[in-house]
């Protein structure tokens, strides 16, 4: 199997167009590699999605356990809100983590001229997460 590219230029003679010359060009690597590049992308794309479905997963959770122990048990909750916090703060770094990344897809969109996703700019975003999401008692 080859991927060719056909350029076909007409011969003029005394203005008459009787001959053609035919020009064929192997371009099976780049359709390939193209190919390729393309399927990553998107399989980068499935997982980053993923990843950012498993945060909520784990924050989710988190939130609803912290309001149930300070409802029934607030001296409980005291104990436990330092970690629940510091599992808040891995999740809200590793989101930081996905955000950026959509920077790296951008960058791969402009450079190879494969488009993933079309997002708007994130870099608010990363420095609001940065910024403000330190706070011990603020879960997402």
């Amino acid at each position: 199997m080859a991927v060719l590219k056909v350029r076909k230029m007409p011969i003029s003679h005394e203005f008459r167009h009787g001959l053609s010359v035919l020009i064929l060009s192997d371009i099976t690597q780049s359709t390939v590699l193209d190919e390729i590049r393309r399927d990553v992308l998107c399989q980068l794309n499935h997982n980053m999605e993923q990843f950012a479905i498993l945060n909520d997963e784990i924050r989710n959770p988190l939130q609803a356990l912290l309001g149930t122990i300070e409802l029934k048990n607030p001296m409980l909750a005291a104990e436990i809100h330092p970690f629940i916090s510091e599992i808040n703060t891995i999740v809200r770094r590793l989101d930081i983590g996905w955000l950026e990344s959509e920077k790296v897809r951008g960058m791969i969109k402009k450079h190879y001229g494969v488009s993933v996703l079309d997002k708007d700019e994130i870099g608010d975003a990363v420095l609001y997460l940065k910024e403000f999401g330190h706070d011990e008692g603020m879960l997402l």
